[in-house]
C-alpha cells in the first residue's frame, strides 16, 4: 500500500471553507486508491482551537495524525529547556530576587516614564518577506514522523512550509506542493498593497522550485508559475466535485444564493452586492446566504441567514441560481464549482470564472458593472429560454471539466495508481 504524507494546516473535516473542501475532495480520491493518508495539521493556527484527535481519527479518513501547536516554534530541546527554566523558578532563592526586583521596578519606572516623549507619527509597516512557518520545532517533529514511517509522497499544502522538505528522510519521496492560493497575492489583499511584490514573488517562485510537482488549482497560475519555476511538472488540478443530482422544478424556495465563509474577500464581496446590486434588482427576490459570512450581512427583506447546515444538497434543490460577486482573491472559487456541480446558473464577477480553462459558456454570466450583474439576476430568473440555456451549459461544463471522474484521471497521472475494486470516488 503507498503512502501519502499531506502537510497542512487546517482540519480539513471540518468543511468550514473551500480550501478545506478541497482536501476534502482530495483525500477521498487517496482513499478511492488505497493510498494510506497520514496528516500533519497546525493548531492554534489561525484561531485558539485545539484538534480532537480521537474525533477526526474516527471519520476512518486518516491512518495516523500529527499536530503541531503553531503557538509553540519550538524544538524539542527548547521545551525541555523551558520546562527546567519553569522548575527553577519555583524555587526560593528565585523567588526572593523576583521579588526584589519587582519593588525596585515600581519605584524608578515610574520615574522614567514621567519624562516627555516625542510625538510618534503613525508607520505604514511594509510586508518585505514571503511568511516561512516551517519553523525548528516542526522540523524536529516532521524528523521523528518520518524516522518511523517510509513514504511514497508528500503533499504540503502551501509553500509557507516549503522548507520542511529538506528533511534527510525524505530524500526517495515525491515531493508535491498543492498550489491553491496565489500566496503573494494574497498578501498584497490583505496589506493593502503594502508589500514588496517582487521579494515576495521571487520567494514565492523559489520555493515552488523546490518540489517534484505541482499541483494547480488554478489554470491561469498553472501557466503563470510554470514560465518561472521549471523544476517541477504541473498538473492542473481544478476544484472536483461527485456530479450531483440535478433537479428540474418550477417551484424554488429561494432565487438567490450565496455561500461563504467569513475571510476578509468574502466580506468585501457581499457588501458590493448589497450596496451596489441590490438596490438595482428590479423585484426584491428572496435570497438566502450561508456561513460565517452571514455575521456581515444586515437584514433585508426577503433574506434568510444561515450559519451552517448539515446539507448543502437539500439547499442547492431549493434555489434558483448561485451569486459569486467577487472583487479579489486568487485560485478557484469552490463556491462557483459546487454551484455548478448542482447543475446551478452563476452570475459572478471576472474573479468568480478565475482559474477556469474555459471561461466563457460554462453556466457563469459574467460581469464586474453592477448594472449588468443586477441585469443577468433578473434575466435568469424571469426568462425561462435563458436560464435553461445556461443551466445546460453549467452541466456540460462541470461534467466535462470539475467532475471528479475527470480531475481523478489527471490525478493518477501522478501518483501512479488505479481505482480499487473499480469502485468511483465516495
Amino acid at each position: 500500500m503507498k503512502k501519502i504524507l499531506i502537510i497542512y494546516p487546517h482540519n480539513f473535516l471540518e468543511h468550514s471553507s473551500g480550501i478545506n473542501t478541497r482536501y476534502y475532495q482530495l483525500a477521498l480520491y487517496f482513499k478511492s486508491r488505497g493510498i494510506q493518508i497520514d496528516f500533519f495539521g497546525v493548531e492554534n493556527f489561525f484561531e485558539d482551537k485545539k484538534w480532537d484527535r480521537d474525533k477526526i481519527l474516527a471519520k476512518n479518513m486518516l491512518n495516523e495524525l500529527y499536530v503541531y501547536d503553531f503557538k509553540n516554534n519550538k524544538t524539542r530541546e527548547q521545551v525541555v529547556a523551558e520546562h527546567k527554566e519553569n522548575l527553577r523558578k519555583k524555587t526560593l532563592t528565585y523567588r526572593i530576587k523576583h521579588r526584589i526586583s519587582r519593588r525596585l521596578k515600581k519605584i524608578f519606572v515610574p520615574l522614567i516614564n514621567s519624562k516627555p516623549s516625542k510625538p510618534e507619527f503613525p508607520k505604514i509597516n511594509v510586508l518585505e518577506e514571503l511568511p516561512n512557518y516551517a519553523f525548528e520545532g516542526m522540523q524536529d517533529e516532521l524528523k521523528h514522523i518520518t524516522e518511523k514511517t517510509k513514504y511514497d509522497f508528500v503533499l504540503i499544502g502551501y509553500v509557507y512550509w516549503a522548507d520542511l522538505i529538506n528533511e534527510s528522510n525524505l530524500k526517495n519521496t515525491l515531493k508535491i506542493v498543492d498550489v491553491n492560493d496565489f500566496c503573494t497575492l494574497q498578501h498584497f489583499y490583505h496589506n493593502y498593497g503594502n508589500i514588496k511584490i517582487g521579494a515576495l514573488l521571487e520567494e514565492e517562485i523559489k520555493r515552488i522550485n523546490l518540489f517534484d510537482v505541482a499541483l494547480c488549482i488554478s489554470d491561469d497560475e498553472r501557466w503563470f508559475f510554470s514560465q518561472f519555476a521549471n523544476k517541477p511538472s504541473y498538473y492542473f488540478i481544478p476544484q472536483f466535485f461527485k456530479k450531483q443530482p440535478i433537479t428540474f422544478t418550477h417551484n424554488f424556495r429561494f432565487d438567490i444564493l450565496f455561500i461563504g465563509s467569513d475571510n476578509i474577500h468574502n466580506q468585501v464581496s457581499i457588501k458590493w452586492f448589497f450596496e451596489r446590486v441590490y438596490p438595482l434588482l428590479t423585484n426584491k427576490y428572496t435570497i438566502c446566504i450561508i456561513g460565517k459570512i452571514t455575521d456581515y450581512v444586515g437584514e433585508y427583506p426577503d433574506l434568510t441567514k444561515i450559519k451552517f447546515v448539515n446539507n448543502l444538497t437539500e439547499i442547492y434543490n431549493q434555489v434558483k441560481i448561485s451569486i459569486c460577486p467577487m472583487l479579489q482573491g486568487s485560485g478557484m472559487k469552490i463556491k462557483v464549482v459546487e454551484a455548478l456541480s448542482y447543475g446551478k446558473p452563476v452570475v459572478c464577477t471576472n474573479k468568480g470564472v478565475d482559474g477556469f480553462n474555459q471561461k466563457r459558456n460554462n453556466g457563469c454570466s459574467v460581469t464586474d458593472e453592477p448594472v449588468e450583474f443586477a441585469g443577468f439576476i433578473d434575466k435568469l430568473i424571469a426568462d425561462t429560454k435563458f436560464y435553461h440555456h445556461q443551466r445546460e451549459l453549467a452541466i456540460s461544463f462541470f461534467q466535462n471539466h470539475l467532475e471528479q471522474s475527470v480531475v481523478g484521471k489527471e490525478l493518477d497521472k501522478v501518483f501512479s495508481v488505479e481505482e480499487v475494486d473499480n469502485h468511483t470516488l465516495i
